[in-house]
């Protein structure tokens, strides 16, 4: 592919379409692609994640979720992602900082994340 802004979008709706087709793989590559030409892309970091999650590729997507928080602090979604990630890991310490994190953009959401992963 060319080197230009038409060729980094041209890789990312090939990295979409495998993500929707299932083909995680292949999604995983095309990203990956995608973020040696524009590391700081915050919607491919966070797609990034949802893809290992799909794969049950925890740490993988914990990785991804940190980069697209760090890209976009604000990124609430992200967070929740983060959170779930981390729980789902086995690490319920930094799932349940994640959620902090998450309540300062999205409460209700944190509360009922936090009510899932805090011990009973």
């Amino acid at each position: 592919m060319r080197d230009d802004a038409n060729s980094h979008a041209g890789l990312r709706v090939f990295a979409y379409a495998y993500d929707e087709l299932k083909r995680y793989t292949d999604a995983i590559e095309a990203y990956r692609q995608v973020l040696r030409i524009e590391p700081d892309y915050v919607l491919v970091w966070y797609n990034l994640g949802t893809t290992y999650a799909s794969l049950n590729r925890y740490t993988d997507a914990t990785e991804a979720f940190r980069e697209a928080v760090r890209i976009k602090p604000d990124h609430a979604e992200a967070w929740n992602n983060l959170a779930i990630a981390y729980a789902l890991s086995g690490n319920r310490g930094a799932a349940l900082e994640a959620v902090q994190e998450l309540r300062r953009y999205d409460p209700g959401r944190a509360d009922m994340l936090f009510n899932k992963i805090a011990p009973k």
